[in-house]
């Protein structure tokens, strides 16, 4: 039997997504936590019936309420993250970017990694080109959850030192492009 998440909008839009299998459900004083794997959109994290994230996309939401106060104070060191229920955002490790390493979170537990393996975009959230060198895995540590685990990376590029970024993931007249 086939079962669904859904969750209305209004009155003629609903989203859904079928889930593949229902990993926890949790009632705490606060809110009801569900999580469920689904298979186009990973992992998906609930709250009190409504869709927080899901490992497919929720680099959008993540990235745009982080990016933009760590380009204009780059060295932040005490951080005050007021809602995000999800706390998906407090997932950065301050110690480590001060030390001009970066954290990869949310890897299977099953997942293949181990120091020295090389990182590259994917491309899955079509924001930058397959293939671009990130860094490479320095230690690999179990997360408390025991259904994922995080890798310290030693980036490619010198982040101190980078003053413009820029990705090219067109060129006009190539046919490939």
């Amino acid at each position: 039997m086939e079962h669904w998440y859904k969750e209305k909008h209004t009155d003629g839009t609903e989203f859904s997504i079928k889930v593949e299998r229902h990993l926890c459900s949790v009632n705490t004083k606060v809110q009801q936590i569900d999580i469920i794997d689904s298979s186009d959109f990973g992992r998906v994290l609930i709250i009190d019936g409504q869709l927080m994230h899901a490992e497919k996309d929720e680099f959008i939401y993540h990235e745009m309420i982080t990016h933009v106060p760590m380009a204009v104070h780059p060295n932040a060191e005490n951080i005050l993250v007021i809602g995000a229920g999800d706390g998906g955002v407090v997932r950065g490790d301050v110690r480590s970017m001060q030390s001009g390493l970066c954290r990869m979170d949310y890897i299977r537990a099953e997942a293949q990694i181990m120091p020295g393996d090389e990182i590259v975009t994917t491309a899955q959230g079509s924001l930058f080109p397959p293939g671009v060198l990130i860094g490479w895995v320095t230690e690999v540590y179990p997360n408390p959850d025991g259904l994922t685990k995080y890798a310290v990376i030693t980036p490619a590029a010198k982040l101190a030192q980078l003053e413009t970024v820029l990705v090219v993931t067109k060129v006009y007249g190539d046919e490939d492009g």
